[in-house]
């Protein structure tokens, strides 16, 4: 048996996402020419990682839109590559500002909307196996399919491939959408029921199934029968502990002024979270205590700035490069970790461990979260110690006013999470776990 199996990713790899960083960290140190990756939606900018050559981006050739969005929306083409170093960046294309333009944005963003709110987002694209995918496949000859997809004809595509393929399957879970995604839809029951088929469908299909973590894990084995294994974002070293970490977590001392920083997405998960805590800073500012929150978001400061409003032109710092968030983590006072309270947001977090909170743990900066206790990233450094937790808006002021009053504490939970970190999330020790469970399937 071979030590690293070839393995197949079918997933959703763009490397600016949560996803597709966590898929390639878990493969990261498997050898060059044992991966590959189909992609269901991005360019091949935008997935390249260095130690993967082939690629087969998925495009009209495998997919379509349903009738009658299939006249309105286009779908890239297919292609397949073999890189040994990264492809160039084309240049972006200019965007028209004519009348023409304009209607064609309207419709677009009407389309996407309808199709949300209706559910018909989960089913708009028609998946088939082409003669070229079939072949690129054949050629790349997996021991083994990895996937990861969040959608009804995705889950179909990947029974398919089982089937037609008849190669060993993974699928992995990252977060609840099974369970919640069909709620903000106009016929909950209906896509509740759809999903669930198309789910348990996909799970029959796979020989090993993955989960986020172990809340999922326990929660999934006990509702659908079959056995998970938790898989969060491992922690790169070489990465993540170029410069001397520990010595940040014993001399910790607040600066003027005590500076968190939050870096990731602002959406209906963390967007009032984060407001709350602004003005939290805000009122504790104009009692004579200086402190101030940083963001790094890969979203434009135009909807920065519509999401928070004038507040944004005091806390918003622009992208920061991803090869730059360790030092970036590690000069914060600490960082801050927010999730909204209300049902949605938790029905559909809950189970979920975010990437960043590994990365978070393993800076040595201590982590102030603002969530609600029982979801599972919080019920994770809760129970390590390796956070400081606020789980009640009416005492984020409190909380934040202690907190930064409290040298001890923060130095405590700093070093506990980046124990933790060092301990149990470090690449080579997950990798080994997955690729020694992988194994494991491929020989029973």
């Amino acid at each position: 048996m071979k030590t690293h199996p070839k393995v197949l990713l079918l997933c959703s790899f763009n490397q600016s996402s949560a996803n597709g960083i966590t898929i390639g960290n878990l493969f990261k140190t498997w050898p060059e020419g044992q991966v590959a990756v189909a992609e269901f939606s991005k360019t091949i900018e935008s997935i390249y990682v260095p130690q993967i050559r082939d690629y087969y981006t998925l495009g009209s050739k495998e997919a379509r839109f349903i009738w009658p969005f299939r006249y309105l929306m286009r779908i890239r083409a297919s292609a397949s590559y073999q890189l040994n170093e990264a492809p160039a960046v084309p240049m972006p294309t200019k965007v028209g500002t004519g009348l023409k333009a304009k209607v064609r944005s309207i419709l677009s963003t009407w389309q996407v909307r309808f199709l949300q709110s209706t559910g018909l987002a989960m089913v708009s694209r028609e998946f088939r196996i082409s003669a070229e995918f079939e072949k690129w496949v054949k050629d790349f000859a997996p021991d083994v399919i990895y996937a990861s997809m969040g959608d009804i004809n995705k889950l179909e595509f990947f029974a398919k491939i089982k089937r037609h393929f008849n190669t060993k399957c993974v699928i992995h879970i990252f977060d609840d959408y099974v369970n919640s995604r069909y709620e903000s839809t106009q016929f909950p029951a209906y896509w509740q029921r759809r999903l669930d088929q198309s789910f348990r469908k996909a799970l029959d299909a796979a020989d090993l199934h993955l989960s986020i973590g172990d809340k999922m894990s326990a929660e999934y084995e006990a509702k659908y029968g079959k056995p998970f294994y938790g898989f969060h974002n491992p922690i790169d070293p070489d990465v993540w502990m170029r410069e001397s970490t520990p010595k940040r977590t014993v001399e910790i001392k607040a600066k003027e002024p005590f500076t968190f920083l939050y870096a990731g997405k602002i959406n209906r998960d963390t967007v009032t979270p984060l407001v709350d805590f602004i003005g939290a800073i805000e009122r504790l500012q104009a009692s004579g205590i200086s402190l101030r929150l940083k963001i790094y978001s890969p979203y434009p400061f135009e909807e920065i700035y519509r999401l928070l409003g004038e507040r944004a032109h005091a806390v918003y710092e622009g992208k920061l490069p991803y090869e730059e968030l360790p030092a970036a983590f590690r000069h914060a006072d600490a960082l801050l970790l927010p999730l909204d309270f209300t049902e949605t947001t938790i029905r559909y977090i809950r189970l979920s461990m975010l990437t960043k909170a590994t990365e978070y743990m393993i800076s040595g900066s201590p982590i102030f979260v603002y969530a609600p206790g029982n979801v599972a990233v919080a019920e994770y450094l809760s129970a390590h110690n390796a956070g400081y937790l606020c789980d009640q808006p009416k005492a984020l002021q409190t909380s934040i006013e202690a907190f930064i009053e409290d040298a001890t504490t923060r130095a405590s939970i700093s070093q506990n999470a980046f124990n933790r970190a060092k301990d149990h999330h470090l690449l080579e020790e997950v990798n080994e776990r997955l690729r020694a469970l992988i194994l494991q399937t491929l020989e029973s």
